[in-house]
């Protein structure tokens, strides 16, 4: 029970994160590459992770 809470909350975390990764990097598209870059959470092409993280819910 406690892991489940656990992961319950780092995904909330997680979803937090890439939508605030995702607000500054539509801030800084089209006016500062370096700040845009700062907000990039997975440098793949694609820009999402290589292994999708499995959400155990």
């Amino acid at each position: 029970m406690a892991t489940e809470g656990r992961v319950e909350a780092l995904n909330k975390l997680y979803q937090l994160l890439t939508k605030y990764a995702g607000i500054g990097q539509d801030i800084f598209y089209e006016t500062n590459e370096a700040k845009y870059n700062d907000y990039i959470i997975h440098d793949t092409p694609s820009g999402l992770p290589e292994v999708l993280p499995v959400d155990p819910v």
